[in-house]
C-alpha cells in the first residue's frame, strides 16, 4: 500500500516538472518570434543594433594598435628615431643639391675673368664653385680693404723663397675676398722645349712636388694676411684661389 502511493506521488511530481519545462520553451520561442518580427518590421533598428556592434570592434581595433605603438621594444624607437633623423637629413641635402644644380652660370662669362691656364677647366667645375667664381666678379671693390689686401698678397708671395720657381698670375680682391693665381716656370711645355723626355716628363712629375704648393700652404697659415681658401683647384704646374678673410667666418667650437 505504501509502496503504490510512493509510486503516484513521484510520478505526479515528474509531470509537472516536465509541464513546467515545455512551458518555459514554448515560452522563450514566442519573445524569439516577437523579436524576430519587430526586426524584420523595423529595419532602422536592426541596422542601429549591426552598427552599434560594429562601432564597439571597431573602438576594440583601434585599442589594441594604440597597445601595440606604446609596447615598442626602447632599441626598436631609438632606431626609428635614427631613420626618422637620416631621412630629414637627406631631404636637407636633396634641397641643396636640387639649388645648386638650379644655379645657371654662364661659362663665356667665366672665361672672360679667369685667368688663362684654368680657362680649359671652367666646363668641368661642379655649379657650386662656377657660382662663388662668378659671384666674386659681380662684387664691387671696396677699395680701401682691397687695396691693402692686395699689396700684403703680393708682398707675401713675391718675398717666399719659392718665388723665383713660380710667376704670379693674379691678385685681385673685392669684398672680404682676392683671387689668386700663380703656376710654376717649370711646366710640361717648358720641359718638353728644353729637350726633356716623355719619360724624364713624366719623372718629374712623379718625384717632385709643385713649387706654388707651399706657397700657397703658407698663404693659409700665415695670421697676418688672416686668408683662407673659399675655392681652389690646383693642376700639376699652377693653382687657382679663391681666398675669404678669416675673420668673416663663423667661429668653430673648437676655437672658442
Amino acid at each position: 500500500m505504501n509502496s503504490s502511493i510512493l509510486k503516484l506521488s513521484v510520478s505526479f511530481i515528474f509531470g509537472a516538472i516536465s509541464a513546467y519545462v515545455l512551458m518555459s520553451y514554448i515560452s522563450n520561442s514566442e519573445q524569439h518570434d516577437t523579436a524576430l518580427a519587430d526586426n524584420i518590421d523595423n529595419p532602422t533598428s536592426f541596422a542601429q543594433n549591426d552598427a552599434e556592434n560594429q562601432t564597439e570592434t571597431d573602438i576594440d581595433d583601434a585599442v589594441i594598435k594604440s597597445q601595440s605603438i606604446e609596447e615598442i621594444p626602447e632599441e626598436c624607437a631609438v632606431e626609428i628615431d635614427e631613420l626618422q633623423q637620416k631621412l630629414s637629413f637627406s631631404k636637407g641635402r636633396e634641397k641643396e643639391i636640387v639649388n645648386q644644380l638650379s644655379t645657371v652660370v654662364d661659362d663665356d662669362e667665366l672665361l672672360k675673368n679667369i685667368p688663362e691656364p684654368f680657362k680649359n677647366l671652367v666646363s668641368a667645375l661642379p655649379p657650386n664653385i662656377k657660382e662663388e667664381i662668378f659671384d666674386f666678379h659681380k662684387q664691387e671693390k671696396d677699395v680701401e680693404w682691397a687695396y691693402l689686401k692686395e699689396q700684403q698678397l703680393s708682398d707675401f708671395i713675391r718675398t717666399h723663397v719659392n718665388f723665383p720657381h713660380v710667376k704670379l698670375l693674379q691678385v685681385s680682391c673685392k669684398v672680404e675676398r682676392c683671387e689668386v693665381a700663380m703656376s710654376d716656370k717649370v711646366n710640361a711645355e717648358t720641359m718638353l722645349e728644353s729637350g726633356a723626355t716623355q719619360a724624364e716628363l713624366q719623372e718629374f712629375i712623379d718625384t717632385e712636388n709643385p713649387k706654388y704648393k707651399q706657397i700657397f700652404e703658407d698663404i693659409r697659415k700665415n695670421p697676418e694676411l688672416n686668408m683662407g681658401p673659399k675655392v681652389y683647384f690646383p693642376n700639376r704646374f699652377d693653382i687657382y684661389m679663391l681666398l675669404i678673410d678669416k675673420s668673416t667666418l663663423p667661429t668653430r667650437p673648437d676655437q672658442l
